[in-house]
């Protein structure tokens, strides 16, 4: 089997999932796998003082220092600054600068309990949930929500608002302007249907009450709380937000410069209201500065990693593999990808797709297990969805060999009983098909041609650039059937299942999923053991159904120079909560220059 990894950059699928779901597995568990605790260093010794050495001689190597400059890579592309004029996804800083009424509970994160590995938030469960710019909140009754808000939070002390506390108007009017903005991400899912809050205000200085639809709380609950960021009151009209010099906020870091395409800087808010919940005396952030850099190119990319000009890489396994052979020091965390499959419209009855038996008989046409272990080297999961491998999800998660034959079967190579059901169906002599996708995937793609060959179904690959790809993929504008990413970070939301998300792009619906769907929206953020038991209950009606062609889910890696501390994996703490974890790291830079960087 020809061998040439697609590789689908990590940057890339946090914008995919946060445009979206800004709110609206192997048959071994994923393990979150870490490299050597302590890097080797060099011999060179360092020169201190009498005084430092002696505290070298009683402080452990793990004990947070202040200091230094982390440099990363951007987070997400920073092409605009007003989220209430365009959608946030859009608005790369704002991840970093603002911050939500709640997050994710580290203590019960790889650093602390090591319950959840944050890959992918708080998994539809409310214990891996706590206040952030609330302190707490309460449901008094099914349409109500009160959010408390924390007293001693200050916004950055520069004008218009010169370091004035947080308080519940900023609150009601940030997410007021969210709900009213016909722009913004919040009232494009939400606000066009009817499904937006009846009232937002403050009871007084530090309360603000949330008015809902009947069996919305649940799902408000999170998505107020965790995916809409807060900003000073009246702040557009005091100051234009789309220039990134005006941009304010209560987080850790500071933007100080940006260029464009290219760049931008933070500096320490060194009135940030965080303590460290792990050294309580000690005030976040730790480094003095964050560089972020736009780096498009993998190799590139790379190369600064390698040279440690970045503290961390987001990769594929394949480079990750290089990259751990020349440098056995550095630490990694694996984690499932969102997965990929040959999403078949099934709304039309013209398409053979429209009969079940022939998707069916699609799935068991392609050698799943031999596309991992060959194709992928072992670095891939046969069943990532809709539940992933991650160890948060164990609860919903159901394993390929305890699923109902009907939708096992589909994962199991069969190419006989495939060609059985295809005469069945009225396809014996099979048919023509073509799947669009992006030129970048087109060489995967041509492996599938051959396993599809085999039972007589010619499939063309329809191949486009990445900005035309992304047009026909977002206006599902493909005809037959489109190669492209699944939706596995949220599945209690049903992304890929609902026909009215632009994620459904095989067109396929249930009324079983329909009903699910609507008794999460009451649950969710509530009743962890009511989401977890829908979820599993969902699972083999979405595999069953074969709305796609199901395929091997990649691990992609994330590598980090042992002198990155303070960090072990957590890319989203909550709900697509992805600049989070930038608020507790720390350089080690006396380790960093041991090493010769």
């Amino acid at each position: 089997m020809k061998k040439k990894i697609i590789w689908i950059p990590v940057s890339c699928l946090m914008v995919l999932s946060l445009v979206i779901a800004s709110c609206g597995p192997a048959e071994e568990e994923a393990e979150v796998e870490v490299g050597e605790e302590e890097a080797e260093v060099g011999e060179e010794e360092v020169e201190v003082g009498e005084e430092e050495a002696e505290e070298e001689a009683i402080v452990s190597p793990d004990v947070p220092k202040y200091g230094g400059t982390t440099t990363l890579t951007e987070l997400l592309p920073a092409s605009a600054f007003d989220p209430f004029a365009i959608n946030h996804v859009m608005c790369g800083t704002v991840f970093i600068t603002n911050e939500e009424l709640v997050s994710g509970d580290l203590s019960k994160g790889p650093s602390g309990t090591g319950e959840n590995e944050y890959f992918d938030g708080f998994a539809g469960q409310t214990k891996y949930v706590k206040g952030w710019l609330a302190e707490s909140w309460d449901l008094p009754d099914d349409q109500t929500i009160i959010y408390n808000i924390r007293k001693g939070v200050y916004w950055w002390d520069k004008p218009p608002i010169s370091g004035r506390e947080l308080t519940a108007d900023d609150v009601v009017w940030s997410l007021n302007t969210f709900f009213s903005s016909p722009m913004s991400h919040i009232y494009n899912l939400f606000g066009r249907v009817g499904m937006t809050p009846t009232s937002i205000k403050a009871l007084d200085k530090y309360t603000v009450e949330i008015k809902l639809p009947p069996g919305m709380q649940g799902m408000w609950l999170v998505c107020i709380g965790a995916n809409m960021y807060t900003f000073p009151e009246n702040i557009t009209e005091l100051v234009d937000l789309n220039d990134w010099r005006n941009a304010i906020g209560t987080g850790p870091w500071v933007l100080t410069d940006l260029v464009p395409d290219t760049s931008s800087t933070y500096e320490k808010n060194p009135n940030y209201w965080q303590m460290d919940p792990n050294h309580p005396e000690n005030r976040l952030p730790y480094p003095d500065r964050q560089n972020c850099l736009v780096i498009p190119d993998a190799s590139t990319q790379m190369a600064a990693f390698r040279t440690g000009k970045l503290d961390r890489l987001a990769t594929s396994w394949e480079s990750a593999e290089q990259l751990l052979s020349e440098n056995p020091e550095l630490k990694y965390v694996k984690m499932q990808t969102a997965g990929v499959a040959i999403h078949l419209r099934v709304d039309k009855p013209e398409l053979p797709f429209y009969d079940v038996r022939v998707r069916r008989a699609l799935n068991m046409a392609v050698n799943k297990q031999e596309l991992i272990d060959d194709y992928y080297e072992g670095n891939a999961v046969m069943l990532g969805y809709p539940i992933k491998t991650h160890k948060v999800w164990e609860p919903m998660y159901i394993p390929l060999e305890e699923l109902p034959e009907t939708a096992r079967e589909i994962f199991e190579y069969n190419p006989t009983k495939a060609k059985a059901l295809l005469t069945e169906a009225g396809y014996p002599n099979g048919f023509n098909m073509k799947v669009t996708t992006n030129s970048a995937w087109a060489d995967f793609l041509s492996i599938i041609k051959e396993y599809l060959n085999a039972i007589d179904v010619d499939m063309e690959i329809d191949s486009m650039e990445g900005g035309t790809f992304m047009s026909f993929w977002v206006g599902r504008k493909h005809d037959e059937a489109i190669y492209a990413t699944l939706k596995p970070e949220h599945p209690y939301m049903f992304y890929t299942e609902q026909i009215t998300q632009w994620w459904d792009c095989s067109f396929w619906s249930d009324p079983r999923i329909d009903e699910a769907y609507v008794k999460v929206r009451q649950v969710l953020g509530i009743d962890d053991a009511e989401v977890i038991r829908i979820m599993r209950e969902t699972t083999p009606i979405i595999l069953e159904s074969a709305w796609g062609i199901w395929l091997p889910t990649p691990y992609n890696y994330t590598l980090y120079w042992p002198w990155f501390k303070g960090w072990n994996g957590e890319f989203d703490i909550c709900y697509n909560d992805q600049g989070r974890d930038r608020t507790f790291i720390w350089i080690d830079e006396e380790l960093k220059r041991s090493m010769g960087y």
